[in-house]
């Protein structure tokens, strides 16, 4: 408990522990992140919450894994533009990055729902851009 004046201390900021019986009796403690810790490092869209099976899109793995795509696609276009014949070579590796954003921006839209694009604005415009981009991508290539 905070005394009255002085502040928390920065751990009471970043746990909440709640003390619940098991089946035997016995106290046992839950921990949960606090709505604090979640607000910086996350946008809560009210999707589900741990339930969802398609919450991974929001974990800081896939986001990496995302971003690496977006790396290595980068750097193969570059290397296609630097010399095309190179461009059947890098064939397989395109379509490759080209499904994951389309399973990428799938899982989204199955997790956000109508949040994808009528949620917060900065989400949902960078969902937008995302949706303009891999449809574009595969009207290119596979259409």
């Amino acid at each position: 408990k905070a005394v009255r004046g002085t502040r928390p201390s920065r751990s009471s900021f970043s746990r909440v522990s709640i003390s619940t019986e098991n089946s035997a009796g016995v106290p046992s403690p839950v921990r949960r992140k606090s709505r604090l810790s979640t607000k910086f490092f996350r946008i809560d869209m009210g999707t589900g919450g741990e339930a969802n099976p398609l919450r991974f899109v929001e974990d800081g793995w896939f986001q990496s894994l995302a971003a690496a795509c977006i790396i290595v696609n980068l750097i193969l276009a570059i290397l296609e533009l630097d010399d095309p014949t190179l461009k059947g070579a890098l064939f397989w590796p395109d379509q490759v990055l080209l499904l994951f954003y389309v399973f990428e921006l799938v899982c989204r839209a199955m997790y956000f729902q109508r949040l994808l694009l009528c949620g917060p604005r900065v989400v949902a415009a960078w969902n937008c851009l995302d949706v303009v981009v891999v449809t574009a991508g595969v009207l290119d290539q596979w259409a």
